[in-house]
């Protein structure tokens, strides 16, 4: 009997420890969630890039839409503003290569294009920015030996001379290539004020 009694008060000590532990925990995420929402200044840009591949010529006019291997694609990107001040002029290139953390390590990158620039943009618009340099798709062979299914096309704005990564985009395949999910990485770019 006593220690059914001993139980009873322990039971009722470790729910309280655990609401205050889950209290403490929702506090936490509430303050992280408030401090990821801040508001950042009027000087600021904010640049998010959409990767777009359009097959140039389809080799199985059949196919509807469906991109084979070895297919030529054309590569352009939508860039856009989500800020509330107008962005500096840049520049802006496309890349295959590794995905962080592993985007530095030797022979990331497999193809690149041309660098391109891109106006001032202001809040709320956008622009669209197509490459001319030419690039095939590869061989189920090539996908698999080269790793393409760890590396990813990569916008990378290049602004006030720093590189910003703004959005990527990763292929899938099955018997045909299919864009993955697009990522658009909002990225803060601090405008110096006239």
């Amino acid at each position: 009997m006593k220690m059914s009694k001993i139980s009873l008060p322990s039971t009722r000590l470790l729910f309280k420890l655990g609401l205050g532990f889950l209290a403490t925990l929702l506090l936490f995420a509430r303050i992280g969630y408030s401090y990821g929402q801040t508001n950042h200044s009027i000087s600021d840009a904010i640049l998010q890039g959409s990767i777009q591949i359009q097959a140039s010529k389809l080799i199985d006019p059949n196919s509807s839409e469906k991109v084979q291997p070895g297919t030529p694609v054309q590569l352009s990107v939508i860039v856009e503003n989500k800020g509330s001040q107008a962005s500096p002029k840049g520049d802006i290139y496309l890349c295959y290569g590794f995905a962080k953390p592993l985007d530095k390590e030797n022979g990331s990158i497999l193809f690149q294009t041309e660098k391109q620039t891109f106006p001032s943009i202001d809040p709320g618009k956008s622009v669209i920015i197509s490459f001319s340099t030419p690039h095939l798709l590869p061989s189920i062979l090539d996908f698999v030996r080269n790793d393409w299914t760890l590396r990813e096309y990569q916008a990378i704005a290049v602004l006030n001379g720093e590189e910003h990564l703004i959005g990527s985009l990763a292929m899938t395949f099955s018997a045909y290539y299919y864009p993955g999910m697009h990522k658009e990485f909002p990225t803060i770019i601090s405008v110096p004020l006239p």
